[in-house]
């Protein structure tokens, strides 16, 4: 059972400028279903979409039957460190790095630098 738990080290700061690092134990159960669907759903465009932005629409789509109660920026946070260890860095257009990316956007947004 513990090979389904992963732990992040998350800044939980609101501020720019002072850290509060918390670590934080996530179920790989919670978001399996989620990231097959978004690895699966943006493969499928691979060689129709030629811009990152492109991707947004789908991901977007997917992740509205997600309640709006769980998306939080540790949710957000936990979905990005599992589609960063499935995805191939050196293919832009994987469906894992695809999906990352939009992620990603959606957590650099929702930081308080923003």
């Amino acid at each position: 059972m513990r090979d389904s738990k992963f732990s992040v080290r998350i800044n939980i700061s609101n501020s720019v400028w002072f850290k509060n690092f918390r670590n934080v134990e996530y179920d790989k159960k919670d978001y399996s279903d989620i990231v097959e669907t978004l690895v699966k759903v943006c493969e499928e465009k691979r060689g129709i979409f030629k811009s990152s932005y492109n991707y947004d629409i789908i991901v977007d789509n997917i992740l509205a039957a997600i309640p709006e109660h769980k998306k939080t920026y540790l949710w957000y946070y936990g979905l990005h460190h599992l589609l960063k260890l499935r995805c191939d860095h050196s293919d832009w257009y994987d469906g894992a790095n695809a999906a990352r990316r939009v992620i990603e956007c959606k957590l650099v947004y929702m930081s308080p630098s923003f």
